[in-house]
């Protein structure tokens, strides 16, 4: 009998060791994910890793969902317009935009990360799972908002451009969208291959890979270098930056957040937290800060410039409701330009109440002649305050 029981004891411990190895391996092959591992992004959950998987939900910040697996295949949010203001941030499991949410988050939207209790169920179970569930730190609105103010002005329809919006404190970004974008909705093999030839880049995401001169910006917003060169691989998302002056327009917002903040820079966030499907949290919210960009002195040097060109009309987003600063300025295009000859237009804004303490850049390629002394990335940045100011709620995070 005791003979039988010292077995008995033996072969649980085994099966202990066995579902810990198990699990050992599930969670080390989550966190090889492109984000940690280096992987060209893109090129993730191939063979066996994704198989009986049916990838998590997306969700924005006020909780409307973003993305989810139907019968199958990955449906995003109606209507149209928001699906495509939200296409360059997302992207497609394809990997066609490899530096979207659906392949730099792969491993957590297949669930690739488990606790070991988690992973034990799933060893048992056997059956098809789902991944987790993730919420960003965007505002859906907020991105369509981004196409009509571009749309809905004579000097930016039809113009390349793009915006993004991020808290100088936290780092969460409110909103990025970039034009021309499409409708990725049933998207053929095909018309994906036409995309990456199509003219003016409609793959591009100018905030996170658009290489632009500051041009009459230089003066107020001279870079200081990060500490890596080339692609830099934040928590959320991947950006490219170049030798000086050239910048792409999430870093000058990100330069613009530590003006507000006395000089510090925050780190971009796109995720606000990733869950299971039955919400056990995976991911909490967190936040980190790139360290100092400027002096807390030079930082109110340039909040009282910014205040100042607001005020003169220099910077026309004059709102006796908001306590704006801004910048705006113009560069021409590099000689080498595949465009050919022509200007960007820049607008880079913060608003410094604590309620609604957003930041902004908006960058147009090319705009069409403006009236007096306006600047048409200064236009679209007005609406995008507008709306920020009529519809608080939904940018604030929903925990």
């Amino acid at each position: 009998m005791k003979l039988m029981r010292h077995r008995f004891r033996v072969l649980f411990l085994l099966l202990l060791l066995l579902l810990a190895a198990s699990a050992a391996l599930l969670f080390l092959r989550g966190l090889r994910s492109p984000a940690s591992s280096g992987a060209v992004p893109g090129r993730v959950l191939t063979g066996d890793l994704s198989e009986g998987i049916i990838p998590g939900r997306i969700w924005d910040r006020a909780g409307t969902l973003l993305a989810e697996t139907r019968d199958g295949v990955r449906t995003y949010a109606e209507p149209a317009e928001r699906r495509a203001s939200l296409v360059h941030l997302l992207g497609l499991p394809s990997g066609l935009i490899p530096g979207g949410v659906e392949t730099l988050r792969a491993a957590d939207l297949y669930g690739l990360r488990p606790n070991l209790s988690e992973a034990v169920s799933r060893l048992i179970k056997k059956q098809p799972r789902s991944g987790f569930d993730l919420t960003l730190t965007v505002s859906a609105g907020l991105c369509e908002e981004i196409l009509r103010a571009a749309a809905s002005h004579p000097e930016t329809a039809g113009k390349a451009c793009c915006a993004v919006v991020i808290h100088p404190v936290t780092g969460e970004i409110a909103a990025m969208a970039s034009l021309p974008t499409f409708d990725p909705q049933n998207l053929t093999p095909e018309e994906g291959e036409a995309l990456k030839t199509a003219a003016g880049k409609p793959l591009l995401n100018r905030v996170t890979e658009g290489l632009y001169p500051l041009g009459t910006l230089e003066s107020e917003f001279s870079p200081i270098p990060f500490p890596l060169s080339g692609a830099l691989l934040f928590r959320d998302l991947v950006t490219v930056e170049a030798k000086e002056p050239m910048v792409t327009p999430l870093r000058l917002c990100l330069m613009a957040c530590a003006v507000a903040a006395d000089g510090i820079m925050p780190e971009p966030r796109l995720i606000s937290t990733v869950k299971t499907s039955a919400g056990g949290v995976v991911v909490p919210w967190s936040t980190a800060s790139l360290g100092r960009y400027c002096s807390g002195e030079e930082a109110a040097r340039r909040r009282d410039a910014m205040k100042a060109a607001v005020s003169s009309g220099a910077a026309p987003l004059y709102d006796p409701t908001l306590n704006l600063h801004a910048m705006t300025g113009t560069a021409p295009f590099p000689e080498n330009a595949e465009a050919g000859p022509g200007q960007f237009d820049w607008c880079v804004a913060f608003n410094s109440q604590p309620d609604l303490p957003w930041a902004l850049c908006v960058l147009v390629e090319d705009p069409a002649p403006a009236e007096g002394d306006s600047h048409p990335a200064a236009l679209i940045a007005g609406d995008l305050f507008s709306w920020i100011k009529a519809h608080p709620q939904l940018v604030d995070r929903k925990e």
